[in-house]
Order: C-alpha cells, then sequence, then structure tokens
C-alpha cells in the first residue's frame, strides 16, 4: 500500500463507519412515530433511511473530533495507541475538514427532511462537542461522563420519531427518560469494564 493510500486510510478511519450500527436505536423512535401516526407512504420511508444516514454522519463526525483530541490520551492505552490518530502524523486542518464535511452532511439532510429533525440532529452533534471539548468535556467526569453520553439515545429515538412524524406532538417523555437511562445502563457496565 503506498503511504498516500495510508495515510487516506488512517483519515477515513477516524469516521469510525464500524460503529454506524449504533445508530440503531434510531427504528425504535421510527416504530413508534409509525404507530402514533398511523401513515406511511414512499417520502416516509425515504425519510426514515436518510434519518439514519444523516445521525451516521453526525455520528462520525463526533468521532472524528473525539479520535483526534483524545490522540495524547490514547497513546497510554494499550488497544488505543493503535489508532491512526496516535501513529501517524495527520493535518488537524484536515481532520477539521474531515468533521465539518460529516456534520454539514448530516445536518444538511435532516434539513431537508424538517426543521425539528434538524434540530434533533443538531443537539447529538452538540453532545459530542460537549463530551470532547474542553472546559467541559464531560467525559473527565465520572457520573456526569455517563449521564451525558448516554442522552445520546433519546436524542436517536427523536431523530426516528422526527423522521416519521411532522406533528409537534413529541415522544412520551417517560419513554425518553426510559431510553436515557437504560443507555445510561449499559454506559456504565461499558465504563465498568474499561476499569
Amino acid at each position: 500500500m503506498t503511504s498516500k493510500m495510508k495515510i487516506f486510510n488512517s483519515y477515513f478511519h477516524l469516521l469510525r463507519l464500524d460503529n454506524w450500527f449504533k445508530n440503531i436505536f434510531v427504528i425504535p423512535g421510527i416504530a413508534l412515530a409509525y404507530l402514533v401516526n398511523n401513515q406511511t407512504n414512499s417520502s416516509t420511508i425515504i425519510h426514515c433511511f436518510l434519518a439514519i444516514f444523516a445521525t451516521c454522519f453526525v455520528a462520525s463526525a463526533n468521532y472524528v473530533i473525539n479520535e483526534w483530541l483524545d490522540r495524547e490520551f490514547d497513546k497510554f492505552h494499550p488497544r488505543k495507541k493503535l489508532r491512526p490518530s496516535v501513529i501517524n502524523n495527520l493535518n488537524p486542518t484536515y481532520v477539521y475538514l474531515e468533521y465539518i464535511i460529516a456534520a454539514s452532511l448530516g445536518l444538511s439532510i435532516g434539513l431537508l427532511i424538517s426543521k425539528m429533525l434538524f434540530l434533533s440532529l443538531l443537539a447529538l452533534l452538540v453532545m459530542g462537542i460537549v463530551y470532547n471539548l474542553k472546559p467541559l468535556r464531560s467525559k473527565d467526569w465520572p457520573i456526569f461522563d455517563v449521564l451525558t453520553e448516554s442522552i445520546n439515545n433519546p436524542i436517536r429515538f427523536l431523530i426516528g420519531w422526527w423522521a416519521v412524524s411532522d406533528s409537534l406532538v413529541i415522544a412520551p417523555s417517560s419513554l425518553l427518560l426510559a431510553y436515557w437511562l437504560g443507555g445510561a445502563y449499559l454506559m456504565n457496565i461499558k465504563r465498568f469494564s474499561e476499569y
């Protein structure tokens, strides 16, 4: 493999396409909105697929910034020290450009579907900033780390909801809270296993 191809692969790896499966949490929002609204047509189905892809692009933007900002910490981690952001000399301009492109793609797709979907995607992007950027950088605060990262689950639920629903009726708050707490439980188990 040529050195240019290796560098390209390093930037491409930052997107963490292998983690797109986590966006499956959009599907329950789609399902409930369909049951509540009881309407479907070809444009609704297209909106659902586009919403999932938009979520994937926004999540990839969050992964790019996460991996880039964590590279100094990751070099001391037994597995993460092998990440391209650690072992390769990546250009920060290209990394931030990659972030902007991924975020813009996701937000643009969301805006094409609805304002509420766009706002939900924007919330997911903002949570990536809260999680990774100083002075907030919630990932550095135990418990707060789990609560802020797991809030992405109800946000994903709402993304699915707004892919189907065009009314301003929001999903039940009790369900969103349960989705958040379920995500917090899973995130807590993940953090515990890392220790």
